[in-house]
């Protein structure tokens, strides 16, 4: 069994005992055939999570958030590699919405477990590139053990608009209502969204609608110089290296809307 190198990885293998001489990977063979079908056609990210062994049964090798030489480094590492690359800000985030969605599935009969529930929520992940990019992920359980233990997951990864970031979700696929997790959401700005000062905020808004730095110096009543150091402030606030960046990371953290 391998064991995930980041501390914080190792709190998404979910507790569980198998009896693995019960366990038929035929199914996640037959998962994996229709996924590597539907790669070809696909630049997502597909992947079925074995929690077992605690690693990747099946992981596409054509996608965006991974070079083509990494590929056999991430399949191997469970989900060490994608804990690294999420953002600092949401990682703690993505643990909560997971762990409160296992919580809720593994309390469904086994039937509904497997037909009707999937789970759906956005973050900031690092794509083959080093750049934050926006994500909604998809994770369906596809099969249990003979007690009901979580097994299999398929998962399927997707980059997004920042204007399409969502609040997360558990979906009945069989009637199409949702259970939201808006609780997550204000633990989320607890730790992920920072404080910042009354000029910090002003610039922002300026910045969001796009008006020139002389614009916003004279509006500000302040110099270009002391405008460049709260841009600075703001920038690192935000993990932003450009304006649309910080605008989209203030967007995500619910610090300001966008019309």
């Amino acid at each position: 069994m391998k064991t995930p190198k980041n501390e914080i990885a190792k709190q998404f293998i979910l507790e569980q005992t198998f009896n693995k001489d019960k366990l038929d990977y035929k199914i996640a063979e037959y998962y994996s055939e229709v996924l590597r079908h539907l790669e070809s056609m696909s630049r997502q990210c597909m992947w079925i999570f074995d929690y077992c062994q605690n690693n990747f049964y099946y992981l596409s090798k054509n996608t965006g958030f991974y070079r083509n030489d990494e590929y056999l480094k991430v399949s191997e590492n469970g989900f060490d590699y994608f804990i690294r690359n999420t953002h600092p800000d949401d990682v703690l985030y993505v643990l909560s919405i997971q762990k409160t969605a296992w919580n809720f599935l593994k309390k469904l009969n086994r039937s509904d477990l497997l037909t009707d529930y999937k789970i759906v929520f956005t973050f900031r992940i690092q794509n083959a590139l080093g750049h934050y990019v926006f994500v909604s992920q998809q994770v369906k359980v596809i099969a249990t053990d003979e007690f009901n233990n979580i097994w299999l997951a398929l998962g399927l990864i997707e980059e997004i608009n920042s204007k399409l970031v969502f609040l997360p979700y558990i979906e009945n696929t069989a009637d199409g209502k949702r259970i939201a997790l808006d609780n997550l959401i204000k633990h989320k700005q607890d730790y992920a969204a920072p404080v910042l000062s009354n000029k910090e905020m002003d610039l922002l808004v300026y910045l969001a609608h796009n008006l020139k730095q002389i614009e916003i110096a004279k509006r500000m009543n302040i110099s270009l110089h002391t405008l460049k150091n709260h841009r600075k402030s703001l920038y690192r606030k935000l993990h932003a290296t450009s304006k649309q960046e910080v605008i989209k990371n203030a967007y995500y953290l619910r610090i300001i809307d966008i019309d």
